[in-house]
């Protein structure tokens, strides 16, 4: 689903920062991995979709949705890039860093 060359850009905790390539497919994976494993769920209303050539914005008022998550509150906006049928990039901004609750 990755292209192998993946850039995933986080705002805060223990992914934060630019990860690139090789290193960006790898924090992803961890992420995705630490999320599952510990229940955390976020659950969003989605306030925009915008596309723009390769990339795709979404804009989110988002929420915990677990009893690990509870005290999350904020608006996101996800940058997806699209290379033929694979994901490049994943690149997320938070209006509130950290979240509140």
């Amino acid at each position: 689903m990755l292209t192998p060359r993946f850039s995933f850009w986080f705002p805060d905790g223990q992914w934060r920062g630019r990860h690139e390539g090789e290193a960006g497919r790898q924090a992803i994976a961890a992420w995705a991995r630490f999320h599952a494993d510990n229940g955390n769920r976020v659950e969003g209303l989605r306030r925009g979709v915008t596309v723009m050539g390769d990339r795709v914005l979404y804009e989110y008022d988002s929420r915990g949705a677990s009893a690990s998550t509870a005290g999350y509150l904020n608006w996101e906006t996800i940058i997806v890039r699209v290379a033929g049928e694979r994901i490049s990039a994943l690149h997320e901004y938070w209006g509130n860093v950290p979240p509140v609750g």
